[in-house]
């Protein structure tokens, strides 16, 4: 089965191309947020990111990189970005769906192109993107061809409010065009605000 990524690619790039606001609560906001994990087969290495994500864009290239979450009407979608080399940046995405409290969430791409943005829940890691060409023609073809989609696995949602979430995350990604060399990710850490628009 070839599943579309783009649903959860327009997410990514809805994400890193828009501004967003915060949210109204009095609970206490840190804009700092990290996101951590470990991939093998057929490329090899860790993805940290340890930042403040500010919007729009011009941010993501920081020395430690970024990470952030944006609830935006029933969907809850963490995203990570962290320099490459050059220009490029690698960027990881979670999209958790509706997910409103602590609970073990399976992946489910699936969903994303059945049931709708609520019950999705999958993440796409897009190493080594080139900025600048992304920037001047952020093409979803071109996008969707670099990404691994995440078609196993499962969230565990720590800790949940208006401001934050907390969790960890494990799975098996695919690219679209080569799901046969699948990619294990593995020991998946976040700890991110919450941002509302």
């Amino acid at each position: 089965m070839r599943l579309s990524p783009l649903p959860l690619i327009a997410l990514l790039l809805a994400f890193v191309f828009a501004g967003c606001g915060d949210s109204a609560t009095g609970e206490q906001f840190d804009p700092r947020g990290s996101l951590s994990f470990t991939y093998r087969d057929p490329i090899n290495g860790t993805f940290s990111a340890d930042g403040e994500l500010t919007l729009p864009a011009d941010a993501l290239i920081l020395p430690g990189g970024a990470a952030a979450a944006v609830r935006r009407g029933n969907t809850l979608t963490v995203a990570a970005a962290r320099p490459a080399s050059g220009s490029a940046v690698d960027v990881f995405t979670l999209g958790l769906g509706d997910a409103r409290q602590a609970g073990t969430y399976s992946f489910n791409p699936v969903a994303c192109n059945q049931q709708g943005a609520a019950e999705c829940r999958t993440g796409a890691f897009a190493p080594a993107l080139d900025a600048v060409a992304l920037g001047l023609n952020p093409s979803l073809a071109t996008l969707a061809g670099k990404a691994y989609i995440v078609v196993l696995g499962s969230v565990r949602i720590t800790e949940i409010s208006a401001r934050r979430v907390r969790g960890e995350f494990s799975g098996t990604a695919a690219l679209a065009n080569d799901p046969l060399h699948p990619l294990t990710i593995a020991d998946g850490r976040f700890d991110v605000p919450i941002q509302t628009f």
